[in-house]
């Protein structure tokens, strides 16, 4: 039985803690906030509703803010089983059962000339401590340390002028020094890079190694081009009649060239004005005849040896004179650091 009663007393127990959880809940959660999303809210049933938040209280001085854009009106009003327009009526009506905040006010106190005597007291007689120990010691008064100040003043600021205007002058004498050698670098530069394309594209002197001869027609008083011919002799002097131009000689001495053919690869010679050789028939077919005559010409026809040469030289003096340039620019720099110039001075 003793058993029975305890455990039926434990029951009891059990059932009457239930019972006032239960209670509590219900007293605290009085309230229920439908939010547009559809979530629900339970809120006490003492909150502070504004024309834009709902305020309530969550605990012990913490409160929660809601903004009424994101409650379902309508939606809460039914689920509290009140009738349309009741919440917005609580605008304006506070129903947080906050304590009372009661603000101890303290007393103001008006100071006067009376309580500030003592203050203006104890000023001056620091003032006349410090003027006595300045007398003894020396010092220039208050006043005249004042105006010094101020001469010392305008005297910096006159120095820190005249030390910015010389020095924006040294920067404008060394810019305009390296602006004027980089311009003279530059065109020399240009002028070697010209003479270099001049090299490259001129061409070589007997670089081909053939020499070309003049060819020229002959005329031969007596025979015609048709019987100028392989086989026969060329008539000699005496009795013959003047010699028309463009003649080879009939008489002298012998000529004779080598000329190069092949590329070089390949010599012959050639005798010209040589004794007569005989022909057994005319074939009757006139040809030019390869000949060195007075007003022919012997060599190439145009001499490129003198203008490579020419232009060799010129490159030769402008790369001396733009090593120059190179010393200089290095000296210059050497100056300017000496000097106490800037770094950047010098750059373009």
């Amino acid at each position: 039985m003793r058993k029975l009663y305890r455990t039926t007393q434990a029951i009891n127990r059990i059932a009457a803690s239930s019972l006032l959880i239960l209670l509590f809940v219900c007293t605290a959660s009085a309230y229920t906030i439908v939010m547009r999303g559809g979530k629900r809210i339970e809120i006490p049933a003492k909150f502070q509703v504004t024309a834009t938040t709902l305020t309530y209280e969550a605990g012990p001085e913490i409160q929660i803010t809601l903004q009424l854009a994101a409650i379902d009106i309508p939606a809460t009003e039914k689920a509290n089983n009140e009738t349309a327009g009741s919440l917005l009526r609580r605008i304006g009506i506070s129903d947080l059962g906050t304590q009372p905040q009661t603000g101890t006010s303290s007393a103001r106190r008006t100071i006067t000339n009376r309580d500030l005597e003592s203050s203006l007291v104890r000023r001056r007689q620091s003032e006349l401590a410090y003027e006595k120990r300045r007398q003894e010691l020396g010092l220039p008064s208050v006043a005249e340390s004042r105006r010094r100040a101020d001469v010392d003043s305008v005297q910096i600021q006159s120095e820190l002028g005249a030390a910015r205007s010389v020095e924006r002058e040294s920067e404008g004498y060394w810019r305009a020094r390296a602006s004027a050698l980089r311009t003279e670098m530059a065109a020399l530069d240009a002028e070697i890079n010209y003479l270099r394309v001049r090299l490259e594209d001129s061409p070589f002197p007997l670089s081909s190694g053939f020499t070309s001869i003049s060819v020229l027609p002959f005329f031969t008083p007596g025979i015609s081009f048709g019987n100028a011919g392989f086989g026969g002799r060329f008539p000699r002097n005496g009795g013959q009649r003047p010699l028309p131009v463009y003649s080879a000689p009939q008489f002298g001495p012998r000529l004779s060239a080598r000329v190069g053919l092949g590329g070089g690869n390949t010599r012959g010679q050639g005798w010209m004005n040589n004794g007569g050789f005989r022909h057994s028939r005319s074939l009757g077919v006139g040809f030019p005849f390869p000949i060195v005559s007075s007003v022919g010409s012997f060599g190439s026809g145009y001499d490129y040896s003198y203008e490579r040469s020419a232009l060799i030289t010129h490159f030769n003096e402008l790369s001396a004179a733009r090593a120059g340039l190179n010393a200089r620019w290095r000296q210059l720099e050497d100056e300017a650091r000496r000097a106490g110039a800037q770094p950047g001075w010098l750059r373009p």
